[in-house]
């Protein structure tokens, strides 16, 4: 009896985990809808390829599908035409041998089993293929969530150093706002004297003015009171004068009918 010689179980990196996970959103991303399969197929093989080197059988790709959380339930003939397609592109894998990567790999135990059969120890029966796959792919799961929740782990070491930064501008800024509050409260202050104090040169001139106000009605009235009477007087001399140059006039009417009566005379007493 030929003892029986299994493949090594297919195993993934933490590198190559996250790779695909990347390169399966990716795909996934690029390709939405359900009726994509070829275009979301092409480019989840080729990330896959570029993650791992190799090109796979479609239980890997269907396990690794199922452990990343992706719906998507292709048809055998879609995977074949899209496994097939990726074997014919170009520098899509590394120099592996891609043949025995076609079909997925068996548990640990077929391998034990080969070997005690070669040293005359009975062969155990191999494991069920339905409890390696379940186990290969609970395993690939596990994987994935250790991969999952390492970079989750990354991704809050690196918020809470964001958060503890935030937390030292936040104080920064807290303690610049009170530095800030009294500032403002002593300029608040300053203003307020400022205010009093033109608010009373206000209330001071507006007295002065008041004062000045009326002092100008006095001036004005005592102005026109000394208009008028200047007024008065200037007519009142005038009256004198014209009298006085009436009175001038007569007198130099007498006093020429006089020089003429006299003028008449003084030949007469000769």
């Amino acid at each position: 009896m030929r003892p029986l010689i299994a493949r090594p179980p297919t195993a993934f990196t933490d590198d190559q985990l996250r790779a695909i996970l990347v390169a399966t959103a990716a795909a996934d991303a690029a390709s939405p809808g359900t009726t994509s399969h070829s275009a979301f197929l092409d480019r989840f093989i080729a990330g896959v390829a570029r993650a791992t080197g190799r090109i796979y059988g479609q239980p890997v790709y269907v396990r690794l599908l199922s452990a990343a959380r992706i719906g998507r339930r292709p048809s055998a003939p879609t995977w074949s035409a899209a496994i097939a397609r990726a074997r014919t592109l170009p520098g899509l894998l590394l120099p592996t041998d891609v043949s025995s990567a076609a079909a997925p790999a068996v548990s640990g135990i077929g391998q034990l089993s080969a070997m005690t059969a070669g040293a005359g120890v009975p062969v155990t029966p191999p494991v069920p293929d339905d409890v390696t796959e379940g186990l290969r792919e609970w395993k690939m799961r596990v994987g994935i969530a250790e991969a999952t929740a390492r970079n989750a782990h990354t991704r809050l070491a690196a918020l809470e150093s964001a958060q503890a930064h935030w937390i030292e501008r936040a104080t920064s800024a807290e303690a610049a706002r009170r530095t800030a509050g009294e500032r403002l409260t002593v300029v608040e202050a300053a203003h307020a004297a400022q205010a009093a104090a033109l608010l009373a040169r206000i209330d001071a001139l507006t007295v002065s003015v008041d004062r000045l106000s009326g002092l100008e009605r006095h001036l004005r009235l005592q102005t026109d009171q000394m208009r008028q009477e200047c007024g008065q007087q200037a007519q009142f001399h005038r009256m004198r004068a014209e009298q006085a140059e009436q009175a001038l006039a007569r007198e130099r009417t007498q006093t020429d009918a006089l020089r003429r009566v006299l003028g008449n005379r003084a030949p007469t007493a000769g």
